[in-house]
């Protein structure tokens, strides 16, 4: 993220971003994607040299699954970076930021092109020493059935179930967002002490297929899940939670409560809490009949 709230572009003419706008920006996507994509045109059109935005936002379209239009702008902001600044330090200063390696690699990984995806990784591998960058290198080799050892997979959870995924590393992996697994609030992000672990996994695989999925990072499908009062968050109380599955797959990454939901699609699943209550009051009226019959 950039420091300075204005600068100029390489030509001095203006000032050609507003840091402090493009935050609000950053953070409404979010919370609420709708808003987002109208306030991103905005802002675009109110500072068309903002080329870092302009960035961002490809990422965002990708995001919300709008292909077509974020690779024509990928393809179009590419040109002008290569033709126009030529070889500046804006230039550097923007490529060395990663955000059109990012934006290219996060659009060929969900449109299917794995082949393309890996030849790009692999040609500028260790160019941007990042885990998730490195994963997503990993996870492109898997999908194009290049072999993986587990040296080079053993340096994160996330390579790891790239490598080899395991349900038990999953759960280990939750313990920390469950109070029910860990009695204490500790964690930033944790459901609340009645929602079981075991039972959060089955209805998100039930649901998973029919729910609204969203292209987030760079290698994950993001669902939102209604379920109220699930849990916390640094925030405070949240009626909604995320889960995280490795892209086209439904192998679950990660699941945690937020507060953010109400403005994406989402899937409701509040009759998790019905049934469970339903299921209490037949075992309670089953020991009323009990001592009744026995005079207790």
């Amino acid at each position: 993220m950039r420091k300075n709230n204005n600068i100029q572009d390489n030509k001095g003419k203006k000032n050609y971003f507003n840091n402090l706008e493009f935050r609000k920006l950053i953070k409404l996507q979010e919370i609420d994607p709708n808003l987002a994509l109208i306030e991103y045109k905005k802002y675009i059109e109110k500072y068309p040299k903002d080329h870092y935005a302009q960035y961002m936002y490809v990422a965002f379209l990708i995001t919300i699954k709008e292909f077509l239009e974020a690779e024509e702008r990928l393809n179009n902001l590419d040109s002008i970076i290569q033709d126009e600044y030529e070889d500046n330090e804006y230039k550097r200063t923007l490529l060395e930021s990663g955000i059109a390696f990012n934006c290219r690699m996060k659009l060929l990984l969900y449109t299917g092109r794995y082949r393309k995806l890996y030849e790009l990784m692999r040609d500028n591998y260790g160019k941007y020493n990042d885990k998730a960058v490195n994963a997503t290198y990993l996870y492109a080799k898997k999908k194009m059935g290049v072999p993986l050892t587990k040296e080079e997979c053993s340096y994160s959870y996330l390579s790891q179930q790239i490598y080899d995924y395991s349900d038990e590393e999953l759960f280990k992996c939750l313990e920390k967002h469950f109070m029910s697994e860990t009695g204490t609030e500790k964690n930033e992000a944790v459901f609340a002490s009645d929602i079981k672990k075991d039972e959060i996994i089955r209805e998100v695989k039930v649901n998973l297929d029919h729910t609204k999925k969203y292209c987030t990072g760079l290698l994950e499908d993001t669902y939102y899940f209604k379920l109220d009062y699930c849990g916390k968050n640094e925030d405070g109380t949240c009626n909604f939670f995320t889960v995280k599955c490795f892209a086209d797959s439904n192998q679950i990454i990660t699941i945690y409560p937020t507060k953010n939901g109400e403005y994406f699609e989402y899937e409701d699943i509040n009759y998790m809490r019905k049934n469970k209550n339903e299921s209490k009051q037949k075992q309670l009226s089953r020991v009323d009949k009990f001592k009744q019959r026995y005079g207790l």
